[in-house]
């Protein structure tokens, strides 16, 4: 009897540690509390009224229609079966033609692919800006270009619509006009999956304590030119007061993330629907 509850003792204990040394390691994670409040807008040219009128209409409609419900829900869903892939297009002065500008990776705003060495084009604003071409009878071009380049493209004239996820700002609205807001942004701290800083936070004030006590060497990452620099740095026009900490910009969220694993930066502040995207791929 006292051997066969050995045995079953030793079968327990076996199973139990498989099960824990089985268990999925987190790689990164975040912390589920929101920083900021940020509306997404698209960007237009201050001269081109038209269009604004038009995209505006758009927005508007889609609002009420479900549309845009339905659009958002699909990009933040499990599967890829129904998303819409645009390739890039060519920019022609002798063509009607609408000229976005956006930025890739910004998952599951904005992102490409390649199939057969052609670039592809889904996301959010992608298939809204194709919904804004059909009604407008012109065809779509994409220009992907650095996120910090996107709002000077279209008030210089290389580009006719802003759409990169971007968040509305005093300093921004110099630039270009904004449209009405089509989505509310937070940002939120991605950390290593080890690590237990943030794990008693209960709000946003929680965070920022924690934020301000970290040592001024402690590396931050972003992505250049976003809310997130934003934020880290201070803006007086959005209420951020900054931190006292070494930021270091990255390309996009995904590089700043992977800049994370690699410990080359302590923590990532990005945008929260970028972070569920990116910590979603990789600990899958």
């Amino acid at each position: 009897m006292k051997k066969g509850l050995a045995v079953f003792l030793s079968i327990f204990m076996l199973l139990s540690l498989c099960l824990f040394s089985c268990e999925a390691v987190e790689k990164v994670k975040y912390v589920d509390i929101k920083l900021t409040s940020e509306q997404y807008a698209f960007g237009i040219n201050k001269d081109n009224y038209a269009l604004y009128n038009d995209t505006c209409t758009l927005i508007d409609e889609i609002k009420r229609d479900g549309t845009l419900k339905a659009i958002l829900d699909k990009y933040f869903s499990d599967t890829d079966d129904e998303y819409l892939w645009v390739s890039a297009g060519v920019e022609s002065e002798e063509r009607n033609q609408l000229i976005v500008a956006t930025h890739t990776p910004f998952s599951p705003f904005e992102f490409s692919k390649y199939d057969e060495n052609r670039k592809l084009y889904s996301g959010i604003d992608i298939e809204i800006a194709y919904l804004l071409a059909q009604r407008l009878n012109l065809e779509l071009v994409i220009k992907d270009m650095p996120f910090n380049e996107v709002l000077a493209s279209v008030n210089n004239g290389q580009a006719d619509i802003a759409m990169a996820g971007i968040s509305i700002s005093d300093e921004r609205c110099l630039l270009v006009d904004f449209t009405d807001y089509y989505y509310e942004a937070s940002q939120v701290v991605v950390t290593r999956g080890d690590d237990t800083r943030f794990n008693g936070c209960m709000t946003k004030q929680d965070v920022e304590l924690i934020l301000n006590s970290l040592n001024p060497e402690t590396t931050v990452g972003y992505q250049a030119g976003t809310t997130s620099e934003l934020y880290i740095r201070g803006n007086e026009s959005l209420g951020f007061k900054g931190y006292d900490l070494l930021p270091i910009g990255y390309e996009s969220p995904v590089l700043a993330t992977q800049a994370l694993i690699n410990g080359k930066v302590s923590l990532v502040i990005m945008d929260k629907e970028a972070a569920l995207s990116i910590i979603e791929s990789i600990n899958n």
